[in-house]
């Protein structure tokens, strides 16, 4: 069996918003389906000015995909098996609501007593019920809801998004945790003896979410400070765009992660 060789490079950058490490495929792989298995992770980036400070986080990112001489393979991208990307939480809903109740068994001899058309005194028995009561239950309905964090887009894209409050991006959402892995990214099948893959996670600067170090919302124009400062600490358009199918990145986009992988065949195996 031919071996394969692979070549990866994961761009430095300066900012902790985001962080992504691509792997080298592991020993046998066949070039009918690589993997492209990735760690990536989200934290918060802290910018500082000379009076104050501000606390970046991602709402959402976009994961792009750009391969050349080599195919995606079918039904292999992250997030098309519905278990390995999804997480289930449970939604509980209280109902409350009132029965009535009739509580026959209890009761009472009532006797009315009043002269008729003749003067005569006449008695006349009645059985009375209590009246029924009302019963209030309580109820909890339980049901669990799948949510997707990854979830695939076309053009070899794919949306990362946290379902849960705050919806901030935070922790790792593809990699290895120890215990189990989420991934690959995709499989991909060579087309001839060499391929080439770039990926690159972005973020729109809509999708910042800043706050002072003490609390609240920033004023505009520290907010367009802060995201000029963050656009500075993202990867240049150079280092993107040096890739022989450049990345669809606008100039809204601003590059927080870049990694490249080279894969041949050694033909004298």
């Amino acid at each position: 069996m031919p071996e394969l060789n692979s070549n990866v490079e994961n761009t430095d950058n300066s900012q902790s918003l985001c962080e992504l490490e691509l792997w080298k495929p592991p020993q046998g792989t066949i070039a009918e389906a690589i993997p492209l298995s990735i760690d990536l992770d989200f934290d918060s980036e802290i910018v500082h000015f000379p009076t104050t400070s501000f606390s970046v986080r991602a709402r959402r990112a976009t994961i792009q995909l750009r391969v050349t001489d080599a195919d995606i393979v079918r039904g292999s991208r992250l997030g098309e098996h519905a278990l390995d990307t999804q997480m289930t939480a449970e939604v509980t809903q209280s109902v409350r609501h009132a029965i009535e109740t009739e509580v026959g068994a209890e009761g009472h001899i009532e006797v009315n007593v009043k002269p008729n058309v003749l003067g005569r005194l006449m008695a006349t028995v009645f059985w009375k019920k209590r009246r029924s009561k009302k019963a209030e239950h309580d109820h909890i309905i339980k049901s669990s809801l799948r949510v997707s964090r990854i979830i695939p887009r076309t053009k070899g894209k794919w949306a990362v998004v946290e379902p849960v409050e705050p919806h901030l991006l935070s922790g790792r959402f593809i990699g290895s945790d120890g215990d189990k892995e989420i991934g690959p990214l995709c499989l991909l099948t060579m087309h001839g003896i060499s391929c080439l893959c770039q990926i690159t996670v972005t973020v729109t600067r809509q999708d910042l979410d800043i706050k002072a170090a003490a609390g609240g919302l920033p004023a505009s124009r520290n907010k367009v400070a802060v995201i000029e400062a963050m656009a500075r600490r993202g990867i240049s358009a150079n280092q993107v765009t040096n890739f022989a199918l450049p990345a669809n990145i606008g100039d809204d986009d601003i590059v927080l992660a870049r990694s490249v992988m080279g894969v041949s065949i050694d033909e004298d195996e």
